[in-house]
């Protein structure tokens, strides 16, 4: 798995960084990796040379893990992943605001809709 998710990141940062101009509106892309990668010990040297490069701005990529994975390798995945976490399917607003007291930083609703910040979220219902 871990060569697999090397592929993708580099395939994927590449294609970002060459049709940049072309996709400015879409904001971040989402890369999901699994669990095997965040032990790897030079995994995270790997993604800091792809992005320096492609001098693609860190602040496009989004990595997502599994609730397993970062538990199974909570500090590999706090170190990696930084502070930022994301629920996904989100049922109502008053799961919204639990999250929120928690400390959870952006949520999905349940369908289709795009990841934001939760307090945004809470604005538009």
């Amino acid at each position: 798995m871990c060569a697999i998710d090397r592929w993708v990141i580099k395939n994927a940062f590449k294609f970002i960084a060459d049709s940049i101009l072309k996709l400015d509106e879409l904001g971040a892309f989402s890369i999901n990796l699994s669990g095997n990668s965040l032990t790897e010990p030079d995994f995270m040297e790997y993604v800091l040379e792809q992005f320096n490069e492609t001098r693609l701005p860190t602040s496009r990529i989004c990595f997502e893990i599994t609730e397993t994975s970062a538990i199974g390798s909570l500090d590999d995945a706090i170190e990696f992943m930084g502070k930022k976490t994301i629920a996904e399917y989100v049922e109502d607003e008053e799961i919204l605001e639990i999250l929120r007291e928690i400390g959870v930083d952006f949520a999905q609703v349940y369908g289709s809709r795009r990841k934001m910040p939760i307090d945004e979220l809470l604005a538009q219902l």
